[in-house]
């Protein structure tokens, strides 16, 4: 619009947004010059998002005859400190926070890494209060990425992705207050577990033992 020497609108915009999956989705924009007849110019626009990157083809035409058509590619890129690694995102890393966190069988129960220790891929590891999870690579080690900056957020490890059963957490989960650019290292032992199967007895006043169902056990050491 204009304000001098009259006030008058001079062109009208509509836009339009259409989520057609979880990775793609669809703009659609036309534009008005309202003190021109034939100016009218409109563009769609395609937005594929898998995680890692987006590309986004638009094509776009006027009234005048002229058609152009574009593509866009976006990504972020963030190192993970242990190994190195490049990774990419689509989400924008540098204001918010990332995690390194590393999952391996603690052989020795000592609570640290050795040599010795195997590490663990495949498992799946989360940030529950950023809403955002990852698995761990061939280096055991899970990047999880675009954690809300300064809002605190637990890191917890799925343990229905372990393939052993009897593998569990020797450790408490750790919580973590994400910083902008800064990603914090964490580790996570597992110990090998077990269960007892047995049955308790009575005996009779004649002697003969019978099992007692619906007792409660308790293991002392």
């Amino acid at each position: 619009y204009e304000l001098d020497p009259d006030t008058r609108i001079t062109g009208a915009e509509l836009s339009g947004f259409y989520q057609i999956s979880d990775e793609l989705s669809s703009e659609l924009t036309l534009n008005k010059e309202l003190d021109q007849d034939n100016d009218l110019s409109g563009s769609l626009r395609l937005n594929w998002d898998n995680g890692k990157y987006i590309l986004s083809p638009q094509v776009s035409y006027d009234s005048e005859g002229t058609f152009s058509a574009f593509l866009a590619f976006s990504t972020a890129l963030g190192q993970e400190p242990r190994s190195r690694k490049i990774h990419t995102s689509s989400s924008r890393m540098a204001d918010s926070g990332a995690a390194s966190v590393r999952v391996f069988k603690d052989k020795n129960s000592n609570q640290i890494f050795d040599p010795a220790d195997e590490l663990i891929e495949g498992a799946s590891v989360k940030a529950p209060q950023s809403y955002r999870n990852a698995e761990t690579d061939s280096d055991g080690v899970a990047f999880i990425t675009g954690l809300e900056k300064n809002r605190p957020t637990d890191i917890v490890l799925d343990t229905d992705s372990l393939d052993d059963p009897f593998l569990a957490p020797s450790s408490e989960s750790r919580s973590i207050v994400p910083r902008p650019g800064h990603v914090q290292q964490i580790d996570i032992p597992l110990s090998m577990t077990g269960e007892i199967d047995g049955t308790v007895l009575a005996k009779t006043g004649d002697g003969f033992e019978k099992p007692l169902p619906n007792v409660r056990v308790q293991l002392m050491d």
